[in-house]
């Protein structure tokens, strides 16, 4: 980056541009043209300098390394070396423009935590369950764990049995919690499988790792058409859809009972899973395919050109799209069709 200022070129990953800022191109004389009789007196300077008619002693020599030090340490914009692991420092000039505030992970954070009640950005973050457990919030975090259990009751996750009846050649997996003070104030406690821990041939097979999503393009090409038509759009999250796949190729995956669901399972008890669990390789995968019967169940067929587009004919409303992204859909169409499309799902 060029900094007309000090005219020099500095060489830094720490760069935010501003469109706003300009530098007006200077004038620079022509290179090309080259006076012949500069050229001369130059000549005629270096030739005494060598003959003895100028010479400089080793005290000027050292003064005139000294007073070029001293300008280095005075220039505002110290020369940065590219280094490991360096401590990043803000530009100078950003820090101007910005009203001499420097920019730190606490300050970019306060957006997402205002009206939420935060007491500091930390809160923001994912934390374990030793963690929250370990705060003043400790209730709200036990019963955030308690809506989880009820939760993964309710989709009829998994069944307990005796650990006497799990094959010994079967390998246990386990669990671990990802925990999250949303900027609303709400306490989210999500329990996920350690996918490491799978086993290929045992707990998954190697060509369900990934679930297909639609690209930009298609995403691009049915806004243009939404606003050409003046059609509705809405967004979807699907709420636990990692909790809807099933096991079609008959895995058994056993998992160690998680961290606070011991009051809900005593004894030699371990989980075997009927249905699929965040954190499972497959999962993704899994609620793909039923999103494809639900789709196909409610009058929906799928595009020829994208996987992740389904559409439906309608003679009173006209056409309606569906677009998905794992567990993130958009519905574009008629106000009317859009509004029935959306009770149906």
């Amino acid at each position: 980056m060029w900094n007309p200022i000090t005219n020099r070129v500095h060489n830094t990953r720490d760069i935010i541009w501003l469109k706003r800022m300009y530098f007006k191109p200077q004038d620079v004389a022509n290179e090309d043209e080259v006076d012949v009789d500069e050229i001369i007196v130059e000549q005629e300077q270096i030739t005494g300098q060598v003959n003895g008619t100028e010479t400089v002693t080793s005290e000027e020599s050292i003064d005139s390394e000294e007073r070029s030090i001293e300008s280095e340490e005075e220039s505002p914009m110290p020369i940065t070396t590219m280094r490991a692991e360096r401590t990043v420092q803000p530009p100078s000039r950003l820090i101007e423009e910005m009203g001499g505030m420097k920019i730190t992970n606490q300050v970019a954070g306060i957006g997402a935590g205002i009206g939420g009640g935060f007491e500091n950005t930390n809160e923001l973050r994912v934390m374990t369950y030793q963690e929250v457990m370990n705060t003043q919030e400790r209730d709200k975090w036990i019963k955030a764990v308690e809506e989880e259990h009820d939760r993964m009751i309710k989709n009829k996750v998994w069944k307990p049995v005796d650990r006497d009846s799990v094959p010994k050649d079967a390998n246990i997996i386990d669990s671990t919690w990802v925990m999250k003070k949303k900027s609303n104030g709400t306490y989210r406690a999500r329990m996920n499988a350690r996918r490491f821990k799978q086993v290929e041939g045992q707990h998954f097979d190697g060509t369900s790792l990934a679930a297909p999503v639609t690209n930009d393009a298609s995403i691009r090409i049915m806004f243009t058409q939404m606003l050409m038509a003046g059609w509705t759009a809405y967004i979807v999250d699907v709420k636990g859809a990692f909790l809807n796949g099933d096991f079609e190729d008959g895995e058994k995956i056993y998992m160690e009972i998680p961290k606070g669901f011991e009051n809900y399972h005593a004894g030699n008890i371990v989980l075997l899973l009927l249905q699929t669990l965040y954190g499972l390789k497959q999962a993704a995968m899994a609620f793909w395919k039923e999103l494809l019967l639900a789709m196909k169940m409610i009058g929906f067929k799928r595009s020829e050109a994208d996987p992740c587009i389904y559409f439906r004919w309608s003679k009173k409303n006209g056409l309606v799209v569906w677009l998905s992204w794992i567990n993130d859909c958009l519905y574009i169409g008629n106000i009317h069709e859009v509004k029935i499309t959306k009770m149906q799902c």
